[in-house]
């Protein structure tokens, strides 16, 4: 057959199309054309089996669309109004449950995995009727579900057949909201708008109701059957409490105080791992455990946040969940709380319904269905797109059937599944890097790989990336953290930074799957260099020239300073070898031509005056060279000067000296200071009519200290504010050190000077040095 444009095997059946766009099998051997052609309506390019849907085939044309092959051998278009309806289809793939279309003007592509849910359980045409609020699994016949409903009372569905009967659709009867139902035997327990238990008998329709408080307002919310009391049921109230039912004698029976003093609760389980042990959701007292018959009661979870709706107990731990959207773990063995919220994953609204399955838990809530990963931490969420009912769930349409089936209802409708039978992928996504753009404009990936460097003035960063799940593109999640101690923040598909501070940075980017699962971060590492001024080489280069400059200014200080010394020393050298030695050759002369016979006595007396006066100079020059002499700046040499002035003064009178250090002690202070001395030696000598004067230097442990003291006749304190003691307060004051007169008429009189060894005179003299 020459007109064969695409062969393919179908669930063991050789399929061929053609270019008149018919689409027929053959007998695998003979090629013989083996049952009637199907009517594409376009030449046929492209056949590809479903792996996804077996024996489900798809089919491209030239210019008709693409179609469905089913297995009873029917084509089906895929489409109506869309891309593909008369599309000019060349090549068509599946790979992963992704249907790939080549076409003339592109590539298209689609989710085609079935469902991983199906509404209204095995019925052919699905359930119609919205707001389930309760559904319970018949435990006597198979695929027959109850439903109760809101305003639309109680139904009866059979799965498999889609036959359907109604009760209490009257929406005044207090059955017409049906919160719970429970089956045993031929008879329903149904729990409905009044504090009451009703008893209903379908085959007859009887109904019979058994109040559990007396003229009692609120609902009834949840009827729990007991393992460890057959034929007993546990009934919970909105107001009238919670209340031990035995359904034989349709009466309720004493549970202990216990039980008695519980307040509203939304639903309640027997501990199986605590005998005697009955755990309760309220609605202000938390999770609460309570001795059946006794009266121990103690709340369990300290983390748990608000009302709690649900319980799940298992061998190592309890679950709770509750408004306004929260699950709680609660470790039997240490009593530890973990608290997982919405910000975790979980979906929103409350928490009504708990189901443990292996390492798993699934857990209905107002905000839809998920199943948690414990260890893995992630909360995988379903939605309509996998065929769940729409809406959220209602907290008591929940059951678990005992073949393990977990049936939810809510307000789009029901559903039952088979919680090991629902596929997640937890295979981790993988996120790429798709453009790096730095102040609006686009790095080159290739650039970006080892890293970008930017400058200070160029710090606007910002970053697109995509993760590749094409199956549920919508329900990919992306979070981004900058360095591997930083918060993980969730994202969209890029993230920006619009000021980048001045550091080294590790961008790391990642992207959950469909399921929740999180795969390892792409990174991007990322330097901004600080501005030249702030560069460690520029403030290293200026370290250098403030170094050199300090260091060239106090080169050149002690230049100075050394030169200032050696012209004092030059100074000194000249006034005592050249100025001195001469006016003291004038002196000599003068006590020569003194002594002639030949000069007259008036002269004699003249030329002597002039010789004391000559020597008078020789001695003062003698204190000016000492001064002038760099070679005595220090305290030491001013206390010998003081000591040999002393001496001299007072013709070998009592002067004494004690140690002195040889503090650094520069000229102007050092003369102010030895001047200080002379003039309160000369004041003793020469207007004291003293018969004694004593002189004292000598250091202590805080203070150089001079003291001159006479036995003279002393003098009144206005005395002692001449011109003489005023100029030495003077230079004590200048020196930073302490002056004391001491003085009275016939008394003598005592002059003390302290010059503490932490003046400034001191140290600046030792800086100086």
């Amino acid at each position: 057959d020459r007109g064969v444009t695409a062969l393919a095997t179908v669930g063991g059946v050789l399929w061929a199309g053609r270019r008149n766009g018919t689409l027929g099998p053959l007998d695998s051997e003979t090629l013989a054309p083996s049952g009637p052609r199907l009517d594409a309506g376009a030449e046929i390019a492209a056949i590809e089996p479903s792996l996804a849907r077996p024996g489900w085939a798809y089919v491209g044309t030239r210019g008709g669309g693409l179609l469905a092959l089913d297995p009873e051998g029917r084509l089906w278009p895929l489409e109506s109004g869309g891309a593909l309806d008369h599309a000019d289809i060349l090549t068509v793939r599946e790979r992963d449950g992704v249907l790939w279309v080549g076409t003339i003007d592109g590539l298209f592509f689609a989710d085609v995995t079935p469902p991983r849910f199906r509404s209204g359980g095995a019925a052919p045409d699905g359930l119609a009727i919205p707001d389930v609020l309760s559904v319970h699994a018949s435990r006597r016949t198979p695929d027959v579900a109850w439903v109760g409903t809101i305003r639309g009372g109680l139904h009866r569905y059979d799965l498999a057949s889609g036959a359907a009967q109604r009760w209490f659709a009257d929406p005044t009867h207090p059955l017409s909201v049906t919160f719970d139902i429970h089956e045993a035997g031929d008879v329903l327990w149904l729990a409905g708008l009044e504090p009451t238990l009703f008893r209903f008998e379908p085959a007859t329709g009887a109904l019979r109701a058994i109040p559990l408080a007396t003229g009692g307002d609120g609902v009834t919310r949840d009827i729990v059957p007991s393992a460890a009391r057959p034929g007993h049921a546990w009934v919970v109230t909105s107001e009238a409490g919670t209340h031990l039912v035995d359904l034989n004698a349709e009466a309720p029976v004493d549970a202990g105080p216990a039980v008695r003093a519980l307040g509203a609760a939304w639903t309640v389980a027997e501990d199986p791992w605590a005998r005697g042990t009955l755990l309760a959701a309220t609605e202000e007292d938390g999770l609460r455990r309570l001795a059946i018959g006794g009266a121990g009661s103690e709340r369990l979870g300290d983390c748990t946040p608000g009302p709690v709706v649900s319980i799940a107990p298992t061998a190592t731990a309890i679950w709770a969940g509750g408004e306004p959207g929260w699950l709680a773990r609660v470790d039997r063995a240490t009593g530890a709380c973990r608290l997982w919220t919405e910000t975790d994953g979980l979906p929103g609204g409350g928490v009504g319904g708990l189901f443990p399955e292996g390492a798993h838990l699934w857990i209905s809530t107002n905000g839809g269905l998920a199943r948690f990963d414990p260890a893995a931490a992630v909360f995988t969420t379903f939605s309509e797109t996998d065929g769940l009912p729409p809406g959220g769930l209602y907290y008591h349409a929940r059951d678990r059937s005992p073949d393990g089936r977990i049936w939810i209802g809510g307000a789009g409708g029901f559903a039952a599944f088979a919680p090991r039978a629902i596929p997640v992928d937890d295979e981790p996504a993988r996120v790429h890097l798709t453009r790096v753009l730095v102040d609006g404009e686009p790095v080159p990936l290739a650039d970006a790989a080892d890293g970008l460097v930017l400058p200070y003035n160029r710090n606007d960063l910002a970053v697109e990336y995509a993760a590749l799940d094409l199956r549920q593109p919508e329900k990919i999640r992306y979070r981004v953290r900058l360095g591997p101690d930083g918060e993980w923040e969730p994202a969209a598909s890029e993230i920006r930074y619009p000021l980048l501070p001045v550091g080294r940075y590790t961008l790391q980017v990642a992207a959950s799957n469909r399921d929740g699962y999180w795969g390892e971060p792409a990174t991007l590492a990322v330097r901004v260099r600080p501005p030249f001024w702030r560069a460690l080489w520029f403030w290293a280069v200026v370290g250098l020239a403030v170094g050199g400059a300090a260091f060239g200014a106090h080169r050149y200080r002690i230049d100075q300073l050394l030169r200032v010394e050696r012209t004092r020393r030059r100074i000194a050298d000249d006034l005592h070898d050249d100025i001195g030695s001469k006016i003291s050759s004038v002196a000599l002369r003068l006590d020569a031509l003194r002594r002639s016979p030949h000069l007259p006595p008036e002269e004699q007396d003249r030329v002597g005056r002039l010789g004391a006066t000559t020597r008078a100079v020789v001695s003062d020059l003698r204190d000016t060279v000492w001064l002038v002499d760099a070679g005595h700046d220090d305290l030491s040499s001013l206390a010998d000067r003081m000591e040999q002035f002393a001496s001299q003064t007072l013709g070998g009178g009592a002067v004494t000296r004690g140690p002195v250090p040889a503090v650094p002690l520069p000229m102007g202070p050092r003369r102010d200071l030895y001047f200080l001395f002379t003039e309160a030696l000369h004041n003793a000598v020469r207007h004291a009519q003293a018969e004694h004067v004593t002189v004292e230097v000598a250091c202590d442990a805080d203070a150089f200290c001079v003291t001159v003291e006479d036995d003279g006749r002393g003098f009144e304190a206005a005395i002692g504010d001449g011109r003489g003691m005023t100029t030495m307060r003077r230079r004590a004051d200048a020196l930073g050190g302490t002056l004391a007169v001491d003085s009275s008429p016939g008394r003598g009189t005592r002059v003390t000077f302290r010059l503490p060894l932490t003046s400034r005179v001191l140290r600046r003299g030792a800086e100086t040095r």
